[in-house]
């Protein structure tokens, strides 16, 4: 992301996660260290979503915000001087998806604060190939809470939709799936292809915990995929566990 350095009335333009930013009315926000806050209106957004982020500060001086995106890249997010008065954006929500966070630093008369704050971006719902075919891409779902009837899912069912079917028809599809509690999961992205008359699924698995980058995927195979009485996925015996897809919205 990257915001341009103006003086209030502040208009900032946010290229990467944040677009066609504007100023809204700030929240009340409580301090984490030093005074300061940062935070959004919305655990997980959609991409094309949009986003309210509002920082606050105990005094005026220099104010930076680092993104730190799913894919573990990080870089300056906002670099300006404040007025002592905090700020809110409004934005769109774009790509990539998965668990993205913001730490605010600032400085007020030689003493140091920041806030840190995660959010999940998930990815629009699949679409067709024009010929009423399935996509290659079945798309992404985030699921938040221990896996079990508590957690929930923030996807698209049309994502789950998708890969079924497609393991049905035994076509080559992938379909991503974040499962995390506050600030720590696994990512999966399980790939579905065909050979022989029989279908395979492999399982890339990627730990993670914010704000570190992703560790390195482990590919293994499962066993096979198979319909919950929920209408969710039930993806079996990936290196020896079950994974448990709850129903999308």
């Amino acid at each position: 992301m990257r915001a341009t350095e103006v003086r209030r009335p502040l208009l900032l333009v946010l290229a990467v996660g944040f677009v066609s930013a504007v100023a809204i009315p700030a929240p009340t926000l409580v301090a984490q260290s030093g005074g300061v806050t940062i935070s959004t209106d919305q655990p997980r957004y959609q991409v094309g979503d949009t986003a309210h982020v509002c920082y606050s500060v105990a005094g005026p001086g220099p104010v930076t915000i680092v993104d730190t995106q799913p894919n573990g890249s990080s870089h300056v997010f906002l670099s300006v001087d404040d007025d002592g008065t905090g700020y809110c954006l409004d934005g769109a929500m774009t790509p990539p998806a998965g668990t993205e966070c913001l730490l605010l630093t600032a400085s007020t008369a030689g003493a140091t604060g920041s806030s840190n704050t995660c959010f999940l971006v998930v990815a629009q719902a699949p679409s067709s190939d024009g010929n009423g075919g399935i996509a290659t891409d079945c798309g992404q779902v985030s699921v938040l809470g221990p896996p079990g009837s508590t957690a929930t899912n923030s996807g698209s069912q049309a994502a789950e939709d998708c890969f079924y079917q497609a393991y049905q028809q035994c076509t080559p599809v992938t379909l991503e799936v974040s499962i995390s509690a506050v600030d720590a999961g696994i990512r999966h992205t399980f790939t579905l292809q065909g050979s022989g008359g029989s279908c395979t699924i492999t399982d890339a698995q990627q730990h993670f915990v914010v704000p570190r980058p992703p560790q390195p995927a482990v590919t293994t195979t499962c066993g096979g995929l198979s319909r919950a009485t929920d209408g969710g996925l039930l993806v079996l015996s990936c290196d020896g566990n079950d994974v448990v897809v709850p129903p999308g919205m």
